[in-house]
Parts: structure tokens; C-alpha cells; sequence
């Protein structure tokens, strides 16, 4: 075989041997290293959380005793995404001894009461693990129902003023009945971003023209009914 020129036949084994040598260094390394107690997980940082506390992420991972960094991330990311208000999870390692727990947590669109006490649920219906007064919420009651939970979701997404103004949310039949102080809109569960903002350009215009109004009925697709105008 004829090489390059400047190239000989000792630096081609030399270049052949150190990728020989980054290939065992990259594949054999961190077996070994998970042997090293230098390498053992001595800190867990959580980011990301502001209802779940991290003692709970932490149980969760079920760490082995002498857990190292190098220790496979993907089984304690399944355990902490199995925890119910968990969304995303991510761990990263932090040399030597620190795995960093990125969470993204289930967002409570309302608060519900269950069994006596208030809970936070999310747009699902679902209802958290999440403390309310570990980091108090500024929502409306509303019953742990899907279609309700989810169109507060989605009113959160189209018009986030009139979710801040929202007081109770509650199924009558099949829509659902959402109250400000000193208003009533009237929405089927299932209706969509479209359907919102349609209702409150109309509730726009008619604040714009000086006119009140106590009720907004967008139940009918196309069209909104205002009730209680007055000049």
C-alpha cells in the first residue's frame, strides 16, 4: 500500500493505536469509573419544581447504596416520571459526585374541593400531590372534571386576563359554566381556542362601546348571545 507523502508507516500504527485507545477509554471507562468511590452520587439537585418537594423526587430514584454519577440515568428518569405531576424529566451529571434533576411539573389549572379539603388539578382533571399552600395559586374553584379542567386550560391559553378574573368553573349538563365577579360566559366543554377569542372579541367591542352586560353565551358554534345589556 502506497501512503500519503510525510506519512509513514509508524505514524499509521501510531494514529491506529491511540483510536484504539480512545475507543477502550470510551467504552470501558465508566464501568470502571462506577467503581471508583470518587465518582459516588453525594449531592442531588433538583431545578425546576415549585410544588413537589425534592425529598419526593429523591425517594423516588430508589439510588442503590454507592450510586455513581456513571450509573445509567435512564431507569431514575423513569422513576421520577412515573411520580403523578411530573411532565418532563431530565438528569445530567455534574462531576464527581452530583446528578441534576430537571423536572417540568404538571401546570393546576384550577382548584377543586375533594373530600373536604382543596386540591389542585391539572388540565386533565387530574388531581396533584401538590401541596396548594406550598406555593399558593391564584385560581378558580372548578369541579375535577376533564371537560371543564380543560377548557380552563385552554381559556388560560386564549385569554389569559379573563382566566386572571376567573372565580368558579362548574359542568351543567353538557357545557360548562365559567363566573367572574359580575359575569357568566356559557361554553361546551370541548370548545376551542377559536371559540374563546371569538367571545371575547365580542366582549371587547361591547366594553369598547360603553355597553354592560352579565351574560356571554358561545354555546352555539359561529355565534355568541350576549344577555343583561344595559346602555
Amino acid at each position: 500500500m502506497r501512503l500519503p507523502a510525510g506519512l509513514t508507516r509508524r505514524r499509521l500504527l501510531q494514529g491506529v493505536g491511540l483510536l484504539g485507545l480512545v475507543g477502550i477509554a470510551w467504552f470501558g471507562a465508566p464501568p470502571l469509573l462506577r467503581r471508583a468511590a470518587f465518582f459516588e452520587v453525594r449531592r442531588v439537585e433538583i431545578v425546576g419544581t415549585r410544588y413537589l418537594p425534592g425529598e419526593t423526587i429523591v425517594a423516588s430514584m430508589e439510588l442503590r447504596a454507592g450510586a455513581s454519577v456513571f450509573d445509567p440515568t435512564t431507569p431514575l428518569e423513569d422513576r421520577v416520571f412515573a411520580l403523578i405531576g411530573v411532565r418532563e424529566v431530565e438528569i445530567s451529571r455534574r462531576l464527581p459526585g452530583t446528578l441534576r434533576v430537571r423536572i417540568r411539573e404538571s401546570d393546576p389549572v384550577a382548584l377543586s374541593a375533594t373530600d373536604g379539603q382543596l386540591v389542585l388539578i391539572d388540565e386533565r382533571g387530574w388531581v396533584l400531590p401538590f401541596d396548594p399552600t406550598r406555593s399558593p395559586a391564584d385560581l378558580p374553584i372548578a369541579t375535577a372534571d376533564p371537560g371543564v379542567a380543560g377548557l380552563l386550560a385552554r381559556v388560560r391559553q386564549a385569554a389569559p386576563e379573563l382566566f386572571a378574573a376567573l372565580l368558579t368553573g362548574e359542568r351543567v349538563r353538557d357545557h360548562v359554566v365559567l363566573e367572574t365577579a359580575d359575569r357568566r360566559l356559557l361554553l361546551r366543554a370541548e370548545a376551542s381556542v377559536e371559540v374563546i377569542q371569538d367571545m371575547m372579541a365580542v366582549a371587547q367591542d361591547l366594553t369598547s362601546k360603553g355597553r354592560e352586560f352579565r351574560e356571554l353565551d358561545g354555546r352555539f358554534g359561529g355565534r355568541v348571545y350576549v344577555r343583561g345589556i344595559g346602555s
